[in-house]
């Protein structure tokens, strides 16, 4: 169930800017209900490291600009993966390797995946 609260802003401008600098895989999963981590973790593609890198750096300017401000930013040295952590939603942007890896989606299956909610949203 997704909640009309300040989350959901944070999660349509999460995926808004994902989409418009062409993310591939984008997947939303709510997980309120299963953890008091987060509401929502975000998970995703880039292409290269370059491509990962400016998905980052777009959405902490794009969610600053509006308000919500990066809280925690970590990542790998080579680029194949980063997570920003604004509080009540955590994103994960990976190269498609390293997501394989991590498999986010299979520790977090629980969780209710609603991107289809995010996605279609205007």
């Amino acid at each position: 169930m997704i909640k009309p609260d300040y989350t959901t802003s944070v999660v349509n401008t999460v995926v808004k800017t994902l989409a418009d600098k062409k993310a591939v895989r984008i997947t939303v999963l709510y997980t309120e209900k299963i953890t008091t981590l987060c509401s929502y973790f975000i998970i995703c593609e880039g292409f290269s490291s370059t491509h990962i890198a400016t998905l980052a750096d777009k959405v902490k300017e794009d969610l600053g600009n509006t308000g919500f401000p990066c809280l925690h930013f970590d990542g790998n040295k080579d680029g194949k993966w980063f997570a920003l952590d604004f509080g009540a939603v955590i994103l994960h942007i990976f190269d498609r390797e390293t997501r394989e890896f991590y498999g986010i989606e299979k520790l977090w299956r629980d969780a209710e995946n609603v991107t289809e909610n995010f996605l279609s949203a205007d």
